[in-house]
This record gives C-alpha cells, structure tokens and sequence, in this order.
C-alpha cells in the first residue's frame, strides 16, 4: 500500500488484462446477448472507491477513472447527491460501471468499512475547504484529520486492495514564512511549520495545518500497522 503526499497522483493501471482480452476477442462471448456481454465485462474492470466524487478535484478523478477503463463506487452524503453523475453517465450507471453508497459521515468510525470491501484501489479526494472560520480546528482541520484516518483503517482492513492514494495539496509544504522561494525545489521532507495554535487563529492558517496533520497522520498509521 502506498499513500502519496501530492496535489494529484495518478497510481493507478490503465487497463486490466482481462478486459484487453475480452476486447480484442469477442468471439469468447459468442452466447451472451449484448446485456450480459456488458455486465460480464464492466465486472472485470478494476474497482475504485472514489471518496469525494462531488467535490472539484473528485468529478474530475471520476471523469478520467470511468474513461479508462475502471468501476467506480463514489461515495456522498445522501443517495440523492449522486443523481447528477448518474444522470451525465447513464451509461456507466446502467452497466454497473458507475455505482454510489452513502456515508453520512466518514468521520464516524467503521463508516467506510462496507465502501472499502471488495475495491481494487482507494483514491481520496475529499477534504473541507475554506479560509474564513471561526473555529479552524473543529472546523477544518478535525474533520480531515478523523476522516483521513478512517479511510486509512478501512483501507487497513481490506483483502482485496491493490493501492490507496491520498490527494494532499500544496499547502502542506509550502512555509509562507520564507516567501515562494523561486526555484526551491521541495521533495517529501519538505512540510509546512504551521502549528496548531497558529492555525487555530483563522482559516487561511487552518487549511495549511490540516494538511500537514493529514498528511503525518495517514503516514503513521500505514507505518503503525506494520509493527
């Protein structure tokens, strides 16, 4: 299992080898009518749990899963949520291919537990954004941080999983307190210094600590589960 600390990181296969197979030979499936043929092949796709599908960085993830080639299962609040995307892929959602359940809550323990049985792979890419709060750390950063780690320990706890990426952002290396240092190049040792007393003062601070802490969290609790 690896979990990534970039803004996007595309781990993930192209095609699986059956799917090829079945594409460049048909006649294998000379006995099923049309229906089954789709079935039988959209069940041979890889599988994803898309966490945060709705949000800006996730409809496109989703977009580019369901283009190469891979079974989605997003995740939304409410079942309602996903009329949108069943709606602009119709197609991908009569055959399977695009599929959603409900987690009112990932912060709640267990609650990605069911989503996670079964997946090939674990993108998460949903995260609470925004700078003004009154309340930086119940609002923005204790939400990411209990809902990183729950998708951690359900990832943990599955037989089938390949890989899991995790989308950070920028604001988890970047220390505005050196300016944009032109040029720097900054590699996995790089983190933002922002600590939480700072980021409890206001939003614009939040976001910044609440990567960071993502970011170690999931790191230690991979590493925990290897001793």
């Amino acid at each position: 299992m690896n979990v990534f600390r970039e803004d996007i990181y595309y781990s993930l296969s192209l095609e699986s080898e059956e799917t090829t197979d079945l594409r460049n030979n048909p006649s294998q499936h000379k006995g099923l009518n049309m229906t089954q043929r789709t079935l039988d092949m959209s069940a041979m796709k890889p599988l994803v749990l898309l966490i945060g599908p709705n949000g800006f960085v996730g409809a496109h993830v989703l977009d580019l899963l369901l283009k190469n080639n891979y079974r989605v299962r997003g995740t939304v609040r409410s079942l309602s949520k996903a009329t949108y995307f069943q709606n602009k892929y119709p197609e991908a959602s009569s055959s399977g291919c695009l599929t959603f359940v409900a987690v009112p809550d990932i912060q709640a323990p267990g609650s990605l537990d069911e989503a996670a049985n079964g997946v090939d792979y674990i993108c998460h890419v949903a995260s609470p954004y925004f700078t003004s709060s009154n309340d930086p750390i119940r609002e923005l950063v204790e939400p990411a941080v209990n809902g990183t780690r729950n998708v951690v320990s359900s990832a943990l706890k599955s037989k089938t999983l390949k890989r899991m990426t995790i989308m950070s952002s920028f604001a988890s290396v970047v220390d505005l307190s050196k300016n944009p240092r032109g040029g720097y190049t900054y590699t996995a040792e790089d983190w933002d210094p922002v600590t939480p007393e700072e980021a409890a003062k206001d939003g614009f601070t939040g976001y910044p600590c609440q990567q960071d802490v993502c970011g170690a969290s999931s790191l230690g609790h991979v590493e925990g589960s290897k001793t």
